[in-house]
């Protein structure tokens, strides 16, 4: 409204101006006015509007439609009077003004203020975000997976092979890979391997030292520090034991399967590959510590063998073979006479074999004509 307003006042004061520069256009002559000649008249009418005034009824007519004298944007024509005439010359939007008029308007838009830049605003800066935590392995459920499915053959104290304290990567690996036949769903394994490595691992002696000698020369040699093998465990021995040899051995008794106090000599035969039985190094000393805490059998007195009175008749090789397969071949083998049994071969061993009878082997009683038939029939194998 106000432009209008405006533009109306500047209508208004140019008729008043033009209508004032008619009346006064005049030349007197004797007396009376005369009019001035129609050419003059017409120059004399064009008083041109102010500036400023003309500047902003252009501006309204022509440009207020698509632009503004407010804001950042670049459609504000603030201050771009000489940006504007340059456009309006080349004739934008089909605008025609004339040269005047195009002045007019440049002197408008450059009286006017040019509006503030607004500060920059800072991006906000994204929150951050929290990773997601999986939850932690619960050891108490961990230890009723151990209780169901390892207290029975192993334990959580000790030093031997069977301990698993502190090794929970260990047995997840095992059970992974399937050992024993025993199932369990990833979320057990994991439960299980969080209790056993909470677990305090055994306790190893302490490495010991050897005392060196002082060096003759400046020279000193590294002292090498010995690792130290676990000591055996008898405990663990007797699962070995249990597992491998009490289905053909006993702890007691007086035959030769009877193994107490025979650790070392059964560590031989077990290193050596016997019946097929594959055993670690730790096993094989633990199981031979077990045995050799065992008590040995008593030993019957040897007595001296009865020396047949120079009357006795020949040993008869035929009544020996009576006497073999009654109380020999059920765990000895003979020659090429009997190719099975377990124990050691008698052949030519008839001396020996008298000698264990009269010391008692296996409880085992002849007389002195039934030893004397069983040598020689042995001696004759």
């Amino acid at each position: 409204m106000n432009k209008s307003i405006n533009r109306l006042i500047t209508i208004c004061t140019a008729v008043a101006t033009i209508m004032l520069a008619g009346c006064g256009s005049g030349n007197r002559e004797g007396g009376s006015l005369t009019s001035a000649p129609a050419a003059d008249k017409s120059a004399s009418s064009q008083v041109p509007l102010t500036p400023a005034d003309d500047g902003a009824a252009l501006y309204a007519d022509n440009c207020a439609g698509c632009h503004t004298l407010s804001g950042t944007t670049i459609m504000n024509l603030t201050a771009k009077g000489a940006k504007v005439a340059g456009k309006l010359a080349a004739g934008h939007n089909g605008i025609t003004l004339s040269a005047a008029q195009i002045a007019s308007l440049a002197a408008y838009l450059d009286g006017q203020t040019v509006t503030a830049a607004v500060p920059a605003t800072t991006p906000a800066t994204a929150p951050a975000t929290t990773p997601v935590t999986t939850p932690a392995q619960a050891p108490t459920a961990g230890k009723t997976v151990y209780d169901g499915n390892c207290a029975g053959c192993h334990t959580l104290t000790g030093t031997s092979i069977m301990n698993l304290s502190a090794k929970g990567t260990k047995v997840a690996g095992k059970l992974t890979a399937g050992h024993n036949g025993i199932s369990l769903s990833a979320t057990q394994i994991a439960d299980l391997a969080a209790y056993l490595g909470g677990q305090t691992a055994p306790v190893t002696a302490p490495a010991t030292t050897p005392a060196t000698t002082p060096a003759t020369t400046p020279a000193t040699t590294p002292v090498t520090t010995p690792v130290t093998t676990p000591a055996p465990s008898p405990t663990a021995g007797k699962t070995v034991y249990d597992g491998n040899c009490a289905g053909c051995h006993a702890l007691t008794g007086t035959s030769a399967m009877n193994l107490s106090a025979k650790g070392t000599k059964v560590a031989g035969k077990l290193a050596g590959g016997h019946n097929g039985i594959t055993l670690s190094a730790t096993q094989i000393a633990d199981l031979a510590a077990y045995l050799n805490a065992q008590s040995a059998p008593a030993t019957q007195p040897v007595t001296a063998p009865v020396t047949p009175p120079a009357t006795t008749p020949a040993p008869a090789p035929a009544a020996g073979k009576t006497i073999y397969d009654s109380n020999c071949a059920a765990c000895h083998n003979l020659g090429t006479y009997d190719l099975s049994g377990s124990a050691p071969n008698l052949s030519k061993k008839g001396s020996t074999a008298s000698s264990k009878i009269n010391g008692g082997h296996k409880g085992i009683t002849l007389s002195a004509t039934q030893l004397s038939d069983l040598a020689a029939f042995l001696n004759a194998n």
